[in-house]
């Protein structure tokens, strides 16, 4: 069981920093400077253990697949934005992320790349609404890169 020790500690570690560094850099993804609040750890801890997976997979995906997940985020980020701008006149502020951002989208990633016929389940897992959609929005994404 994933704890928020472990994930303060991987978040910490150099294949995450190397790969924070390449995302924040690459698409000019601000970051915050202030200490990330252990609820955020919580959440993140408790992602990690409904996937089912440990922090050597994660580790090893963000150094053997450190462009595809670039270009992962970058085509997420765009189909985010595009479906947010459709018809909407309000101006919205991005602010800065906290550096364990990419839990999350290591988490999708991992599903869509390596066991896609999980990726449903662990979306419903999250209780996500419209989880089915949001697969096949990840599949699309995931084959364009």
């Amino acid at each position: 069981m994933v704890t928020t020790l472990d994930v303060r500690t991987f978040i910490n570690s150099d294949n995450y920093l190397n790969l924070l560094n390449n995302v924040t850099q690459s698409l000019s993804i601000p970051l915050r400077d202030s200490e990330i609040p252990s609820q955020v750890f919580n959440i993140d801890a408790n992602c990690i253990n409904k996937a089912n997976t440990d922090f050597s997979i994660l580790n090893e995906l963000c150094s053997s697949d450190k462009e595809e997940i670039v270009n992962f985020i970058k085509l997420h980020k765009y189909e985010i934005n595009r479906d947010n701008e459709e018809g909407d006149d309000e101006i919205v502020e991005i602010l800065p992320s906290y550096k364990n951002f990419l839990i999350g989208y290591l988490l999708k990633y991992f599903f869509v790349s390596r066991k896609p016929e999980m990726l449903e389940s662990y979306l419903k897992s999250l209780k996500l609404p419209a989880y089915k959609k949001h697969a096949d929005e990840l599949r699309e994404i995931y084959n364009k890169i």
